[in-house]
């Protein structure tokens, strides 16, 4: 599923809250600011896409258009002015950033007031962890480590790999499968997150 079709999905559920019959305003003014779901603090240089959607009952269908994308600025803060939405349509706001995970949801606002909800767009922080991965003796040609969707082959294995995590996800270890000198073994490496930084391990095997 691409990113615009999930927004498409998303929207869709809100259908039924969003349709408008009038609007005394000819703009929508938004204000607000990027923040970070953990620490609330401002996100710089973040990126709002703006996509407005309409929902047609006699076919139960949704469609969501993207507008345009704006950067906020050195405090995470945004300023868009849009045009009052046709009826049955309202605007929503997904913000981004390439340090982040991807989105806490979007924001809509409000077609029968045209006002925006919300103040604030959350990002939730990745952790990245910097893994420096060695075979270590005695080992052979065959020997293998599997971390996720990365397999390790050969004996001669010495390399660094950085792995982005969400920062809530439960289990604070890298887990990895290990073939070595013909056994086997399931064995989970700790790490010590560090929120929005990298914090760094050694898998030995």
């Amino acid at each position: 599923m691409t990113p615009h079709t999930f927004i498409l999905a998303t929207l869709c559920l809100l259908a039924a809250a969003c349709t408008r019959t009038t609007n005394p305003n000819p703009k929508t003014a938004c204000h607000g600011k990027v923040i970070d779901y953990t620490s609330l603090k401002p996100i710089p240089h973040s990126q709002v896409e703006v996509y407005i959607g309409s929902y047609a009952s006699s076919t139960s269908s949704c469609n969501a258009r993207y507008i345009k994308t704006i950067t906020t600025d050195t405090q995470g803060i945004f300023n868009l002015y849009l045009p009052a939405p046709p009826e049955g349509s309202w605007y929503a706001l997904v913000p981004k950033h390439p340090r982040y995970q991807g989105y806490d949801g979007f924001y809509t606002i409000d077609p029968s007031t045209c006002s925006y909800i919300g103040a604030n767009l959350a990002l939730k922080p990745y952790v990245w962890v910097k893994a420096h991965i060695k075979n270590t003796n005695p080992h052979n040609a065959q020997d293998i480590l599997e971390i996720s969707y990365n397999k390790f082959l050969g004996k001669a294995i010495d390399t660094t790999v950085v792995f982005d995590i969400p920062y809530d996800f439960p289990d604070k270890n890298i887990s990895a499968i290990i073939y070595k000198n013909a056994k086997r073994t399931y064995k989970k490496f700790p790490y010590q997150p560090i929120t929005g930084d990298t914090t760094s391990i050694e898998i030995f095997y």
